[in-house]
């Protein structure tokens, strides 16, 4: 009996490993966490996001595609007897491409305009994985005393490859990741 208790234990450590492994190894778009805060009357947002590019999409920035991601972020307020109202809607876009003769990465948030360059595709994803101090709404739009909710889902836009290819994005997911939506509760003193 014993030792049938050894070998169960082994089997079940054995397929938590492999489920590890291939959470390590899954493809797509993936947000950790977000939480938002008051900054003087602005509300803001800090996220952890987790962009594993499919090789389709990899494929497509070596040969000098440019990628839109985008970060869709809802302010909504909660009622209990009808769905959420959305108090403000937000779309934060980002275009990542890979520039050959300097063989870097440029990311460009294409909200702002500003422009980063970074050696490697891991240093240009780090970079969108972390948004930080994003403003979203002003204080005044949320009342007081009402339950507020944030949502937040991260995706490719493959509506902005060129035509072919957007036609071609149809048949293959990788073009089409995205996440999940993401919602937290928003505090307000």
């Amino acid at each position: 009996m014993h030792g049938w208790k050894n070998v169960l234990e082994r089997s079940l450590l054995a397929c938590l490993a492999l489920l590890l492994t291939l959470d390590a190894q899954a493809q797509g778009i993936f947000i950790r966490h977000a939480e938002t805060y008051l900054d003087g009357d602005i509300l803001r947002l800090d996220a952890d996001i987790d962009y594993r590019l499919p090789e389709d999409v990899r494929q497509g920035l070596e040969n000098g595609l440019a990628v839109i991601l985008a970060l869709e972020i809802h302010i909504l307020r909660h009622r209990d007897w009808l769905w959420n109202e959305t108090v403000a809607q937000l779309t934060q876009r980002y275009r990542l491409r890979y520039l050959p003769l300097s063989q870097q990465y440029e990311v460009i948030n294409l909200n702002s305009g500003a422009r980063y360059a970074y050696p490697s595709l891991a240093l240009a994803l780090n970079h969108m994985d972390h948004p930080r101090a994003l403003p979203l709404v002003d204080r005044r739009l949320l009342q007081s005393g009402e339950r507020h909710l944030g949502a937040l889902r991260a995706y490719i836009d493959a509506d902005e490859l060129p035509v072919t290819l957007r036609l071609l994005s149809h048949f293959t997911s990788g073009w089409r990741a995205g996440s999940d939506w993401y919602r937290w509760p928003i505090e307000l003193p």
